[in-house]
């Protein structure tokens, strides 16, 4: 069988399709004549084991399934914990797939081969907080780190690279609250998962003299969560339940268990007919047998198994099976994780089951929704594969060199090294496209075609049989990216393009034949936020492109990534907009690379870069990251909880709740004609809040452009932080005149989105009232005075108050919020002062003037 690169670089997650292999047995085990009724005794049982390991040995001494070591991984565990000797040809076929970058891969084979050297390598794979995640840079996950920790119990590791103890410290802040590990923080607790994690914690902690008792609720799930059952779909969750239970030191009787296992071990010596239970099976019985063992330590290799399992029958001495359904679950990576009310990054990893069978090519297609919006095809790239691009070229093959030419003030090139670009002319591709496309086993060759790049494409379209095979070849969710005046309607004879045309609807346009156009632009202004505009190159703001225009193309139903900076034509018909620079709809995309013939800059590379990763959408792979898993929501709800005014200063007490992002998942196999989708996964990016801005403006329209940011450009000027609750309190000078006032509120979240509430003050109808004057006869004396000492009295004497809004207002001359003897004094005064030839017509400026005159005593 064929293992390509792809698939000895996927994860370590369990096959759940067994496959049927040739047998090719080299170990020097014999099978006893069983009689499957007798009474067997654990080393009996162990022999069959072995017996069945031996009959799975392939060609190239791997065992099981060989596209990933975890099947090899589990045999030669077995072997040597059953004081095998005869496997060294599996033992070098295992190291040779050794990986230094994938922590699942090194510690299977660490603990495998009983080799310490792979755990010295991994020193800088141990996170922050004394975790393991399955690369480095990715975030801690419990999988990961019980298997390095199952590594060190094998090997019996010393070293000062990894830190069993501090491993132990990250589990015991990974228990769920019901005492079980999950996957991925946040999801479910998995039985199974713990047992394992269990089962390792509870050697580590024999072999170090340290209590149990951090992980006494965890012991206590698995106990109550895993029911004894010997059938093929449980016994794996039994075997690991007792080894747990018995590595915590629970009195623990496993006569039943043997008992059980005797009665359900199959004809060829397996359990379930699986290489991993059947590896279980043998640590268990080795421990109950007086046969001896070469290992020194206490051995597992915990399985990554999903939560939906396939159902396996053996006929005939073959194996076959049938999967009734497949799930997505997701592991966080750096300062992320999916559902969380705190946001700092932007990247999840998914990983989905595999559907593989033996002489088949199954692909993959991952697909995202965000906010409940219309499912799209999403990359598949995982940021560190090459990928395959066909730049089917008009005059020159520009793109190659675009690629790999270095760019100004960059280490790389645009294409990071991680493109193999092949170039065709466009009349070669339409007199023989399968040629060009097809391998010669009939496989397709590419992960992208890109038609381009040329003004009118150099009078080139598609001929039928170019379509048909591009048709194809989109149709198995691979990328096609179209260049400059190819899907268009411009009406000169050298830009009608009948074929071309015909991807129109997949692009999400309308294409329109009249002689309008929008004009020529070399700037593209980037308008939204996603991958495009994240991964490899970050794009923001205006870009600088070779001169482009649109050609009678309308984007209606595709997203636009990157725009013309001015107004746009509009078709009138369905409200489509001209003028885009790089549009896109699940794996098509267009860009306007072109017009300008072999000119290009460092940021339209980056730009095509970005595209052709983005439309890698189609791979063998059972993982994939979304760098693009943003909180784009603003905040709602602005609550303005509080208000007081004082000495022309309004003092606000707000709140906001942040409002998360929700994206939804879920990958799809092709299995011949039938598509098999996992379950829909749904994870939340918020960020949090982040603090309040306030102005007062005379206009109760947006005042959004006015929200001015620190040198960053994120950070939103004299923002005001808020609380853990989104709270927080503002102060606001009130603006001066009698003109209509409007107060607007901006709630920040922490990544960088903003609301606006815009509430009245005024409208300005109203006269503007003196202070001082409550009976609003134009003066201010001792009448006004006497009525302001008759409220307070009432006040004073919890009597109804008799004042109205605007009186209040009036008599409140020192603007605290409260009537009283201290307001009535100032009036006085300031009748006084006024009697006696005092110009200050305004109360407020006369106590202006009496506040500086005192402070300069």
């Amino acid at each position: 069988m064929k293992i390509s690169k792809r698939n000895k670089k996927a994860l370590s997650v369990c096959v759940s399709i067994l496959l049927t292999v040739n047998i090719c047995s080299t170990l020097s085990y014999s099978a006893a004549d069983h009689d499957v009724n007798a009474e067997k005794s654990p080393s009996d049982m162990i022999s069959g084991a072995i017996s069945y390991i031996g009959t799975r040995v392939n060609e190239d001494k791997s065992i099981g399934d060989n596209r990933l070591v975890n099947d090899t991984a589990y045999a030669i565990a077995a072997l040597r914990t059953a004081g095998g000797k005869d496997y060294e040809d599996s033992v070098k076929w295992l190291a040779g797939q050794a990986d230094s970058e994938n922590t699942d891969v090194s510690a299977r084979i660490a603990s495998a081969l009983g080799s310490p050297d792979y755990l010295d390598k991994m020193q800088t794979k141990q996170n922050g907080d004394y975790g393991f995640g399955l690369y480095p840079g990715y975030s801690s996950d419990v999988i990961d780190s019980v298997l390095v920790l199952d590594a060190i119990n094998e090997t019996g590791y010393s070293g000062e690279a990894v830190s069993g103890s501090d491993l132990a410290a990250y589990l015991s802040q990974a228990v769920n609250d019901d005492g079980g590990f999950a996957y991925a923080e946040y999801n479910r607790s998995d039985p199974l998962l713990t047992a394992v994690a269990v089962y390792d914690i509870g050697v580590f902690f024999a072999n170090h003299n340290f209590n149990m008792s951090p992980f006494a609720k965890s012991v206590t799930y698995v106990a109550e969560n895993i029911t004894d059952s010997y059938e093929d779909a449980n016994i794996q969750k039994t075997i690991c339940k007792h080894l747990a239970l018995k590595a915590a030191g629970k009195e623990n009787d496993l006569t039943e268990v043997v008992s059980g296992l005797r009665a359900a071990q199959k004809a060829d010596g397996s359990f379930a007919g699986d290489i991993t239970a059947t590896y279980w099976a043998v640590k268990l019985l080795a421990g109950e047998s007086s046969q001896p063992s070469q290992s020194t330590a206490t051995t597992t290799s915990p399985t990554t198994t999903t939560p939906i399992t396939s159902t396996t029958t053996t006929t005939s001495g073959s194996t076959t099976s049938s999967k009734t359904s497949v799930t997505v679950t997701t592991v966080t990576t750096p300062d992320i994780s999916s559902t969380t009310t705190t946001y700092t990054g932007n990247k999840i990893l998914l990983k989905w089951d595999d559907l593989s069978v033996e002489g088949a090519d199954i692909r993959y297609q991952v697909f995202r929704r965000v906010n409940g919006s219309e499912w799209e095809s999403y990359s598949a790239w995982d940021g560190k594969e090459k990928i395959d691009v066909l730049n089917v070229y008009p005059t020159e093959p520009y793109l190659a060199e675009w690629m790999t030419e270095p760019l100004e003030g960059e280490d790389t090139p645009a294409g990071k090294d991680l493109m193999s670009i092949a170039s065709v002319n466009f009349s070669d591709f339409n007199s023989d496209p399968e040629k060009y496309m097809y391998d010669e086993d009939g496989s397709w060759k590419y992960d992208v075609v890109f038609f381009g790049a040329a003004d009118c494409n150099s009078g080139y379209d598609l001929s039928e049989e170019s379509y048909a095979v591009t048709r194809k070849f989109a149709d198995t969710g691979r990328g096609v990216l179209l260049g400059h005046d190819t899907v268009c309607g411009s009406l000169q004879s050298s830009c009608y393009r009948p074929f071309f045309n015909q991807f129109a609807d997949d692009l999400g346009l309308i294409v329109k034949f009249d002689e309008l156009d929008n004009g020529m632009s070399d700037t593209a202004t980037v308008v939204k936020k996603g991958l495009i505009t994240e991964y490899p190159w970050m794009l923001r703001g205006e870009l600088n492109v070779p001169e482009w225009h649109t050609s009678n193309q309308y984007c209606n139903k595709g997203t636009e990534w990157m725009i013309w900076n001015g107004e746009r034509l509009t078709d009138e018909e369905t409200g489509a907009k001209a003028a885009f620079y790089l549009a896109t709809k699940n794996n098509f995309g267009i860009i306007q690379t072109g017009n300008s013939d072999g000119c290009t800059t460092d940021d339209e590379k980056k730009v095509l870069a970005n595209t052709l990763f983005y439309l890698y959408q189609n791979t063998s792979n059972t993982s994939t990251a979304d760098n693009a898993f943003f909180d784009t929501d603003a905040p709602a709800n602005i609550h303005l909880l509080d208000a007081s005014v004082s000495e022309g200063i309004m003092k606000l007490h707000v709140q906001a709740e942040d409002k998360p992002t929700v994206y939804e998942y879920y990958a799809k196999a092709k299995l011949g004609s039938n598509s098999i989708k996992t379950n829909v996964q749904k994870h939340e990016a918020l960020s949090g809040m982040a603090g309040f801005a306030g102005i007062i403006t005379d206009s109760d329209k947006s005042a959004m452009e006015l929200i001015v940011s620190e040198e960053d450009g994120k950070t939103v000027k004299d923002m005001v932080e808020a609380d853990e609750k989104g709270n927080a309190d503002l102060t606001i000078a009130l603006k001066d005149g009698t003109g209509p006032q409007f107060l607007h509120i901006f709630a920040v979240d922490k990544s960088g989105n903003i609301s606006e509430l815009t509430a009245p003050l005024s409208d300005g109808s109203e006269e503007k009232i003196k202070l001082g004057d409550v009976n609003f006869d134009g003066q201010v004396n001792a009448v006004d005075a006497s009525m302001i000492l008759a409220e307070y009295a009432r006040i004073s004497t919890e009597q109804t108050p008799e004042f109205s809004d605007k009186q209040f207002i009036a008599g409140d001359v020192d603007e605290n919020g409260v009537i009283d003897a201290v307001d009535a004094s100032k009036v006085l005064a300031y009748y006084a002062y006024a009697s006696t030839g005092g110009e200050l017509d305004d109360m407020r400026d006369w106590m202006a003037l009496t506040a500086r005159s005192d402070g300069n005593k």
